[in-house]
């Protein structure tokens, strides 16, 4: 399996700070997957949050960075460490899609790397958002 044509789309470096997050929590809400993103706010605020919401979950992967990859997957080569990106042509996501086998579903590719954390989030589902707390 093949994924390629990664595309940014969301910034998680413009967010944190330089050193990066905290710590990454992963939670369900019934078949959403839920990532807090933990660090530091400006000063001596208390820490913040972001959260990154990714709906109807069909499959997750989360890792550490470096460690051993147990998705066949051959990624094309990405200058995109500080993004959450999607792969646009995914042979994985295009198999979740067919597999579902209805029209209205489409299986979106997403990927990040929390490098304070040593963590990489792979994630397959139709929908993705984005929120901040303090």
């Amino acid at each position: 399996m093949h994924a390629r044509q990664a595309k940014p789309v969301f910034d998680l470096s413009e967010r944190l700070p330089s050193y990066g997050e905290n710590r990454v929590n992963i939670r369900f809400d019934g078949a959403d997957l839920i990532v807090d993103v933990l660090y530091d706010g400006p000063d001596d605020s208390p820490e913040q949050s972001l959260t990154l919401a990714f709906k109807d979950v069909c499959c997750f992967h989360f890792s550490s960075v470096p460690g051993v990859s147990l998705l066949n997957i051959e990624y094309e080569k990405s200058s995109s460490l500080g993004d959450l990106v999607e792969f646009e042509d995914s042979d994985a996501a295009k198999a979740w899609t067919e597999h579902f086998s209805i029209s209205t579903i489409r299986i979106r590719h997403f990927q990040a790397f929390f490098l304070s954390a040593n963590n990489c989030l792979e994630v397959f589902a139709e929908e993705f958002s984005c929120s901040s707390a303090s």
